[in-house]
């Protein structure tokens, strides 16, 4: 099972080192990479006597049995390791559409339990990110623009979906252009600018997020606070 532990600053992974070799297989399959990928895990660690190589010379091709079967080997990869690992994973899934279990973009319809009500059901709309379950109401370009700030789930028409922090709009006087500024929520210190023009371009869709639940398969062991459009 996945921990996450998103602090705002880009660390959205937490690896438990008797775990990490059958996440990391994990990982591999649901993007479907093969071995073409793995030099993305390269790793600059360097240790005594040995030379810096990629993380999985030391995962798979020193036995890469013990990967894809599942068997852990204690103490195999060090702190720095492991840190290392947890850093790549959640710099992929945060900004390169990555996932952690199978996700689907599209939006979906579905009736869910009213808390506290019996077995009364509800209708919400559901989109699949990062992990997590979000329920959503869409919201127009127009109604985001009246407002000064909070985090919605933004959509482009090749179903790229990232949860970001609006911060509001101003006018580029050089440009001539209203500029809309966001920071990623999950990685605070990453500042996004666009003009308007490229929302209306690019048919962006809008949602506000209402509630968020993890996914099968996915535990969240830092909470975390989204704030409403306001």
């Amino acid at each position: 099972m996945w921990t996450l532990v998103p602090d705002g600053m880009g660390h959205l992974v937490q690896l438990h080192p008797k775990k990490a070799f059958s996440l990391f297989a994990r990982f591999l399959h649901v993007n479907e990479w093969t071995s073409k990928e793995y030099f993305l895990f390269e790793s600059p660690l360097l240790r005594k006597g040995i030379q810096a190589g990629r993380l999985y010379d030391r995962m798979i091709r020193r036995d890469p049995h013990d990967l894809f079967s599942g068997k852990e080997r204690k103490g195999f990869l060090g702190p720095q390791e492991l840190a290392f690992l947890e850093h790549r994973i959640s710099e992929f899934v945060i900004f390169y559409q990555s996932s952690l279990v199978n996700e689907s973009p599209l939006l979906s319809h579905c009736s869910v339990p009213i808390r506290g009500v019996g077995n009364s059901m509800r209708k919400a709309s559901i989109l699949q990110r990062y992990g997590f379950f979000f329920e959503v109401e869409p919201i127009s370009l127009e109604k985001v623009l009246l407002c000064q700030q909070g985090d919605l789930l933004v959509r482009d028409k090749f179903y790229s979906l990232e949860l970001l922090r609006y911060q509001g709009l101003s006018l580029d006087a050089k440009r001539g252009q209203t500029m809309l500024h966001f920071q990623h929520r999950l990685a605070l210190s990453k500042e996004l600018h666009f003009p308007l023009q490229v929302f209306r371009k690019r048919f962006m869709h809008f949602f506000q997020v209402k509630r968020f639940t993890p996914m099968d398969g996915v535990h969240l062991a830092r909470s975390m606070s989204l704030e409403s459009l306001r």
